[in-house]
């Protein structure tokens, strides 16, 4: 080490003491002037009366040790002495005599120069070191070794040592062995006059690494100073934007930043793949580029007052690609405001639902048309109707219904199979749509039940003659098989306005003079007529036979298991309504349950089962049974008359059940959710007293997405007739993984219905459905043997066969 490295190290370290020692330091400030008396007088005899000036030096000495008060107190003190040490004594009270009084004039003054002097520098000095020890950045200063000969406050606080810990250590001891090599190079820079300004990794006391940027270069003296600082804080917002970066230009989503005159400033990559713009193509420009003009000015002005409000607007809109094809978006704009709530920018968030679009359309065509023959169903029947009925009354025009049955179907079905069955009325289908105009609705109502909507029809023979065709095309032989299949058909025909003057009253209509057709001898046809109305009697005994079974106790209720998909452990149970008539024996509920629905009689029934399935509930856990789900079946007439929140309270009060108790769950069907407004408050109302909600026969309806997303639902279920043709279907297998994962996006658990195969079932697992339902696991049971299944919940255990 350099001899004046120790000495200035010694120094500033002996400042430091004296700095923190007053008592000391003003007694150590009068030595100098003793010290220079003694030598003084040792030297008196060997050299000249002007020895005296060595009291100057003793002066400096004091004012440097004591500050300027002590040299001040050094300079009396030294005058003192010089007046009666060096001047005579003859001369000491000679007041005219220049020669005593000028030495010690001279020396008074220089004496004050010195102190006052050395004063500003201490002054100086002290300022230095202030603005040293508090700068922000850490301040190294080495000599030419690399040894820090003096550190800054900052610099000790930022690696964690003392000042005398980091004093002597060398600049290689604070780095990683690895970055010597580089320090080597450094130094060779530095010593060729040029300055460093680079980043370079510091070890702390504690072992860890900081990441500091240095500014350094040599000074005239010949010493290193460095500016140190910690941008450890730096290195993690540039980790921070690093991965912000990554996320928005890996996103599947398309990013869109403008300003806030809405130029756009930047997209990422998802944005080009999803419109086909490149970057360089937009930037600049207003995303006003992607308006498709399917949406009129009042949609934007909607759009620009929300994000005026309320600073967010979110919602499905029609955007255009670069090829000028339109594709349906979901898209999410935020305002992005400073401190002064000012807007700065805009970031809107695209997402194209294209595939989600198709898979609409394809339940929507689903839910409206028969999957095996193609036809329209039930229910684009009765809309298709009543746009004909309404047509007609204003032309005044006539409409014929003709209802149309296959006779004995069931033999072929028992005869040949299911899957000739499904030929046999695929073939139907398509040979009514020949018979028939263009302009004709045929539709497939279900089973082997066909419609026929004439319109513009004039007389009554000229509908004969169409329907006389029709009989004849359908006994046409079907080749089925290898075989030729003859069937025949019995038409029922109802007109308006003769017969009826609503939709439901000319259905009915025909349907009655399609059984009026099978009583004449099948393979015939017949007009509705009053003598048919007498048919009717039939059902008003069904529905008074129904009025008396409830107050008869006729009613009964099996339940049928869900189980986990994957694991096949029971889950909940659905509670199916049964008749037990007197004479006819079990009636199933797709015999009554229709015209309960058509009279007031669904109410009632609604009613019996909510409380019947919570006795139910309250009966297992008496049994010490652990909890089970139980689904229940809700009529959107309940819900229409607001009493089924009131109805299930009750029945829970009256059996002493909680939600913990007992988790039931309501199902309704999609119509249910057409009455959004309605419906929803309803629906809610259930989820606050702890009731779950289920879509039963999910994809027969003609729910929406915006509607699955705005009501309280919990559970999607599956309709049989989708679950039917997987996995062999191609389409079916879409549209149910298409709804499972729509379903999971919502947070809705899904229940497939009708699983009867293995093959059903590893499909619906490897889709990762939740819960299965189905005469695979299990046939709607008896409360017993139900119990019996929840007691044996620890084993696998499957319901015994049997369907009922």
């Amino acid at each position: 080490m350099p001899k004046n490295s120790a000495v200035s190290r010694l120094g500033a370290h002996l400042r430091d003491e004296l700095h923190q020692a007053p008592l000391a330091r003003a007694g150590l400030a009068l030595l100098p002037p003793l010290l220079a008396v003694l030598l003084q007088w040792a030297l008196w005899a060997h050299i000249t009366p002007y020895v005296w000036f060595l009291f100057f030096p003793a002066v400096f000495a004091s004012s440097w040790i004591g500050g300027t008060a002590a040299g001040l107190r050094a300079t009396a003190l030294s005058a003192l002495m010089v007046w009666y040490l060096f001047i005579p004594p003859v001369h000491q009270f000679d007041k005219g005599s220049l020669r005593a009084l000028f030495p010690l004039l001279v020396f008074c003054m220089m004496g004050l120069a010195f102190s006052l002097s050395h004063a500003r520098l201490r002054s100086s000095e002290q300022r230095l070191r202030s603005l040293f020890d508090q700068a922000g950045e850490g301040i190294f200063v080495a000599d030419l070794d690399g040894r820090y000969v003096d550190v800054n406050r900052a610099a000790c606080e930022m690696l964690g040592y003392a000042r005398a810990e980091l004093v002597g250590k060398t600049i290689a001891d604070l780095i990683p062995p690895g970055d010597l090599p580089r320090l080597a190079q450094s130094k060779q820079q530095l010593i060729g006059g040029a300055a460093e300004l680079a980043e370079w990794t510091l070890c702390r006391k504690d072992g860890s690494q900081l990441p500091v940027e240095v500014s350094a270069k040599i000074l005239r003296n010949g010493q290193w100073q460095a500016f140190v600082r910690d941008i450890s804080e730096r290195r993690r917002a540039e980790a921070q934007l690093l991965l912000a970066a990554t996320v928005f230009d890996n996103t599947n989503e398309a990013v869109l930043v403008t300003d806030a005159r809405s130029n756009l400033l930047t997209v990422n990559r998802a944005f080009t793949a999803i419109t086909g713009f490149e970057a360089a193509e937009v930037l600049g420009r207003n995303p006003s580029l992607l308006r498709s003009q399917s949406h009129d000015d009042a949609f934007f002005q909607r759009l620009w007052a929300a994000l005026a409000e309320t600073g967010q607007w979110q919602g499905e809109i029609l955007n255009r690609r670069k090829n000028g094809e339109v594709f349906p978006a979901w898209e999410s704009i935020s305002a992005v405001t400073d401190a002064s709530g000012l807007v700065t920018h805009y970031v809107a968030v695209l997402s194209d639902i294209t595939p989600l679009k198709r898979a609409e359309e394809r339940l929507s065509h689903l839910a409206h048309h028969d999957p095996l023959t193609g036809l329209p169903n039930r229910l684009m029947f009765s809309s298709s109707l009543q746009h004909s009925v309404a047509r007609a009354r204003r032309h005044q025009q006539k409409v014929a219904l003709l209802f149309i049955d296959l006779d004995r179907f069931k033999i072929v079905n028992d005869a040949l199979g299911h899957a000739a069955g499904d030929e046999l009325l695929k073939e139907i289908g398509q040979r009514l749509k020949r018979i028939v105009r263009a302009e004709d609705l045929v539709t497939r109502l279900g089973g082997d039940e066909f419609t026929v909507a004439l319109e513009e029809v004039e007389c009554p023979d000229a509908i004969a003659a169409v329907v006389r065709k029709i009989i004849a095309e359908i006994a046409r032989p079907v080749a089925l098989y290898g075989r030729d299949i003859v069937i025949s058909a019995s038409v029922g025909i109802a007109l308006y306005p003769d017969d009826a003057d609503s939709v439901d009253d000319l259905t009915k209509a025909a349907d009655a003079a399609m059984y009026m057709a099978k009583e004449r001898g099948r393979n015939t046809y017949a007009f509705y007529t009053g003598e048919i109305a007498d048919g009717l009697q039939e059902r008003l005994a069904m529905e008074t036979g129904l009025r008396r079974a409830l107050e008869r106790d006729e009613l009964l209720l099996y339940y049928q298991p869900q189980f986990n998909a994957a694991t096949q452990r029971l889950t909940g149970v659905e509670a199916l309504l049964r008749w037990r008539h007197p004479e006819q024996g079990l009636i199933p509920p797709n015999r009554f349950i229709p015209l309960a629905e058509e009279s007031d009689l669904i109410d009632a029934l609604g009613g019996w089962v909510l409380r019947r399935a919570c006795a139910q509930a309250r009966a297992w856990l008496d049994a010490g049974l652990a909890p089970v789900r139980i689904a229940i079946n809700v009529s959107g007439h309940q819900i229409l008359h607001q009493q089924l929140v009131e109805e299930l309270e009750a029945a829970l009060h009256s059996n002493g059940l909680s939600a913990g108790d007992a988790a039931i769950e309501v199902e309704i069907t999609e119509s249910v959710l057409q009455g959004v407004e309605h419906s929803g408050k309803v629906l809610q109302r259930l989820r606050d007293i702890g009731i779950r909600v289920a879509v039963d026969d999910f994809g027969t309806g003609y729910s929406s997405l915006s509607v699955l997303k705005q009501m309280p639902i919990d559970t999607l279920k599956i309709d049989r007739l989708f679950v039917r043709n997987i996995p062999d279907d191609t389409d079916a297998k879409a549209i149910v993984s298409a709804v499972i994962s729509m379903a999971h996006t919502l947070g809705l658990r899904v229940v497939a219905e009708g699983v009867e195969t293995s093959a059903q079932l590893g499909f619906l697992r490897e889709e990762g459905c939740d819960e299965v339902q189905g005469y695979l696991l299990g046939f709607p049971e008896l409360p017993e043997q139900i119990a019996l299944l929840l007691r044996a919940q620890g084993a696998a255990a499957v319901l015994p066969a049997g369907p009922a």
